[in-house]
């Protein structure tokens, strides 16, 4: 009886998510085609994903839909994305951006939120984070404030990224990025370089190679100096 009733919460609670996430999809989708915008989609593979300082999915494939609106002097942006490797995981995100002015500084100050469903022992949780990034000669700088609502994990991200043109040889970019991460839990390094080539106006491959560290001392999430690698095709609409 009581696996019976257990049973049936379990089935309640799956078709529960699964409202969530065909509601976030449609929300989405509505917003991409109410107004003009960019929309992109993107087809990787991974040997390990590397969130928010975490070790994630590893030999993974991951289908991401995303769009980036202008709406009443704010840029919108919205995302879901769809990763399959042992067990699979969904993820949502919607975030508003506004240029603001600071001083002598000209900041896009912008807010997140983030939902991310995972299949297995690991529990679903949401996301929430504000902050900043500062255009300069050097590099594009940001800094977040994030914090977890289901792990209760709260921390500063420091992001610094740069595109680079390559003069010799047409239509390639790479893009060096580094960023820094200071939670409750653990700290953490993300660095790297992506390597982009447009094939088309509207599409593009890519590479990317990264060194990634953590401290954290939960194994599932734990990255020890390690070297990942992906490799995806993007389309623009």
């Amino acid at each position: 009886m009581c696996k019976e009733k257990l049973d049936k919460y379990d089935k309640i609670v799956i078709i529960r998510d699964m409202k969530k996430l065909i509601l976030g999809f449609i929300t989405m989708l509505g917003i991409t085609f109410s107004s003009a915008g960019d929309i992109s989609l993107d087809f990787a593979a991974e040997d390990q994903q590397f969130y928010r300082g975490l070790g994630r999915a590893k030999d993974a494939y991951s289908t991401t839909l995303s769009t980036n609106q202008e709406f009443a002097g704010f840029g919108l942006n919205a995302s879901a994305s769809l990763v399959a490797d042992s067990e699979s995981e969904s993820h949502f995100g919607v975030g508003l951006s506004r240029p603001v002015k600071l001083g002598s500084l000209n900041l896009l100050a912008e807010g997140q939120f983030r939902y991310h469903q995972f299949e297995g022992v690991l529990p679903t949780s949401e996301e929430v984070g504000v902050g900043a990034w500062l255009g300069t000669s050097f590099a594009d700088v940001g800094v977040h404030f994030w914090s977890d609502l289901e792990y209760e994990w709260e921390g500063i991200e420091v992001t610094a990224k740069k595109d680079l043109a390559i003069p010799s040889i047409k239509n390639l970019t790479l893009s060096p990025f580094v960023t820094l991460s200071w939670f409750d839990a653990y700290d953490a390094v993300h660095a790297g370089v992506k390597a982009t080539y447009a094939l088309k106006d509207n599409t593009d491959v890519y590479i990317q190679g990264a060194y990634a560290d953590n401290d954290i001392d939960v194994a599932t999430f734990a990255v020890d100096e390690e070297i990942f690698w992906s490799a995806g095709l993007t389309f623009k609409f």
